[in-house]
């Protein structure tokens, strides 16, 4: 035990609340510390020693597993000049390890655990500047829960910012691919392999300037899929998969005035035909149709808003069986119906968020069978906007919050269980996932990226009937997000 000689003059008062430290005089004294405890301070005066505790250990330490991957530690702060406490671990077989240090007056710690079903024990202790306490009580979990959660799988990247994603059967040949735009102007699509459990990149092609969105369908209205992608070079691109060649063949659609932002596809005219949907930079929300006569495509001006479409989406958003055509414009979202009567097309104004609208979508939201328009919007909210018979009005609810921008949507069973949620990205790197409850709507995090989350996809995407939720991130990479 080190000792430091000192001469003291006279001492009185409280030390460490219950200690007190007797009358001293002017004498040699020799003052240690570690004797009795770990950093305990022992001042000695002669025959007489007096021990002082350096702080009582933490109490009542509790471990509880939350998920298989997951431990939640709390215990009981009974130090009063602790500058921290540290929380050591051991799985079976094996001594304690220090795996955290966490600040002073703090009495909870989650742990991340590996998902290989070892029972864990835990101890804490707390420490200042002259030592550390004697350890609290030891928790033990022996087993983790079989509570599903998700589990994120990087699929792979392009040269730049991933924009947008989408599942389909893009070559048309009844397997489910998952496909991603790019910042690079480039498509890719990414194939799961089940002999080698990893994913498959292939390029399809490109633009000459970013790769804003991508989807999929018949949108030549002969029931072969297709890929289409809106460029920020103007144009709008299908891509067809070419099976004697194995190739990709390009075709361009059409053009507006700007930047393409995004395509959709659908029978917007309620006729049963399908078309295809552009928003541009240019204020205009485009339809092109393929004319099998001439070859050729044909397009029309559906209408405008006030700066660019950043969003397109088709369906039955009034719930009465008519299919209309959604936009996302400066702060509004507007709808856009077909009359056959007039042979033009009618737009509404169905509301707005305090800041840019970023995505739109159509769903069964609150899983009830009723379809509602969702929206995304940059003031961090997402939105939703039910049309009510009654009053002949849209009617607007917050659905949500991000801690940044909503960037996009997509509506789904993402838990696979049959039950359909929505999904909104963030501009904080996560997806977040909202269930309606029956009378307000929960929130869970799905998952993050590395930089903000752009565009959502839900779908079958390894192509075995499980659904999976997608996300385009602005690190490169898309990501895969399974709830199990």
């Amino acid at each position: 035990m080190k000792k430091l000689a000192l001469r003291l003059f006279v001492i009185t008062g409280l030390l460490a609340s219950n200690f007190q430290i007797l009358t001293l005089r002017t004498e040699a004294f020799f003052v240690g510390f570690g004797g009795a405890g770990a950093g305990d301070i022992i001042i000695r005066r002669g025959q007489e020693e007096k021990v002082i505790p350096a702080m009582p250990a933490p109490g009542n330490l509790k471990a509880v597993a939350v998920t298989r991957t997951r431990i939640d530690l709390t215990w009981q702060d009974n130090s009063i000049d602790e500058l921290g406490f540290r929380i050591e671990r051991k799985s079976t077989g094996s001594a304690y390890t220090e795996i955290a240090v966490v600040g002073a007056n703090v009495s909870f710690y989650a742990d991340s655990v590996p998902d290989t079903g070892t029972a864990y024990c835990y101890r804490v202790r707390a420490y200042n500047a002259t030592g550390v306490s004697e350890y609290s009580n030891e928790a033990t979990i022996s087993s983790l829960p079989e509570i599903p959660e998700w589990h994120r799988t990087d699929i792979g990247c392009g040269g730049d910012y991933m924009y947008s994603v989408a599942v389909g059967n893009g070559r048309n040949d009844g397997i489910m691919r998952v496909y991603g735009a790019n910042r690079d102007g480039s498509i890719y699509e990414f194939t799961w392999n089940n002999i080698f459990s990893s994913w498959t990149q292939t390029y399809v092609g490109s633009g000459s300037s970013y790769m804003m969105c991508i989807a999929i369908g018949a949108g030549r209205n002969d029931g072969v899929m297709r890929v289409y992608g809106a460029s920020y070079d103007a144009h709008l691109y299908e891509f067809t998969w070419n099976e004697t060649s194995s190739s990709w063949t390009k075709v361009d659609v059409g053009s507006g005035g700007l930047g393409m932002d995004c395509v959709a596809i659908g029978a917007g005219r309620n006729d049963g035909i399908t078309r295809v949907y552009a928003g541009n930079r240019d204020c205009h929300l485009y339809e092109f149709t393929w004319n099998e006569t001439s070859s050729s495509w044909t397009i029309l001006d559906v209408g405008s808003g006030a700066n660019e479409m950043s969003s397109v989406a088709l369906g039955n958003g009034r719930n009465d069986g008519i299919t209309r055509v959604y936009a996302a414009n400066t702060s509004r979202l507007y709808e856009f119906t077909w009359d056959n009567t007039s042979s033009s097309w009618t737009k509404v104004d169905m509301g707005s968020g305090t800041n840019w609208m970023q995505y739109v979508a159509i769903g069964n939201g609150r899983n009830d069978g009723i379809m509602r328009v969702y929206g995304a919007n940059a003031d961090n909210r997402l939105l939703e906007f039910t049309w009510n018979d009654i009053s002949l009005s849209w009617e607007k609810t917050i659905v949500g919050s991000g801690g940044s921008v909503m960037n996009g949507i997509a509506i789904g069973a993402g838990r696979n269980d049959g039950i359909t949620r929505v999904y909104a990205t963030n501009a904080d790197r996560h997806i977040y996932e909202f269930s309606w409850n029956g009378s307000s709507w929960e929130k869970f995090d799905t998952g993050t990226g590395g930089s903000y989350m752009n565009g959502i996809a839900i779908g079958a995407g390894r192509n075995d009937g499980i659904m999976r939720v997608y996300g385009a991130n602005a690190d490169f990479h898309l990501y895969e997000f399974s709830f199990y």
